[in-house]
């Protein structure tokens, strides 16, 4: 119950209706779309979600027929491997997206992996605003890129001077 209610209110944040996080498939749709990822986040996330239960119903078959097919329960088995890890991968990059625009580190997410309910009670109860992705800060490169890959050095404002380096020398 604490989890639906932890929820309920992070969509709230988010400025959303909470029972729009309380649907299963949804709630995911819902929550790539607000946190500005592109759809195919969604559609990865859940056909590998899909892979998995997939895989996971190919080799309990395979077992209950005494392990007939071992080529095919080696390669359901590497399958299954792959979903998860695909799955593990997005989703993770979706939890970050979600604690950098509560305002969090993206180191955040550890707790997540450890504790996930103490994760969305920090989110849904604590001080931090919603931020959309649109208003977030982005971490760009210092300067143009020029020749092979590298950056034409600029001075920001922040540090007083205005003057243009190049290739990294300092002098």
């Amino acid at each position: 119950v604490l989890g639906i209610v932890c929820i309920w209110r992070i969509y709230t944040k988010m400025g959303l209706p909470g029972w729009k996080g309380i649907i299963p498939v949804y709630s995911l749709w819902v929550m790539v779309k607000r946190l500005g990822k592109p759809a195919a986040w969604f559609w990865i996330i859940l056909m590998s979600a899909l892979g998995i239960l997939l895989s996971f119903g190919v080799m309990s078959v395979n077992v209950m027929a005494g392990d007939y097919f071992p080529v095919m329960s080696a390669v359901t088995t590497l399958l299954f491997l792959g979903f998860t890890v695909v799955a593990i991968v997005y989703e993770i990059k979706l939890y970050v997206a979600l604690s950098k625009s509560f305002g969090y580190e993206p180191l955040f997410v550890i707790v997540l992996l450890l504790i996930p309910l103490v994760y969305y009670a920090m989110i849904a109860f604590g001080d931090h605003e919603f931020t959309p992705p649109q208003e977030q800060p982005v971490s760009a490169p210092r300067g143009p890129v020029v020749g092979d890959g590298e950056y034409l050095l600029q001075d920001r404002p922040e540090d007083g001077h205005g003057e243009e380096k190049s290739d990294g020398d300092p002098g």
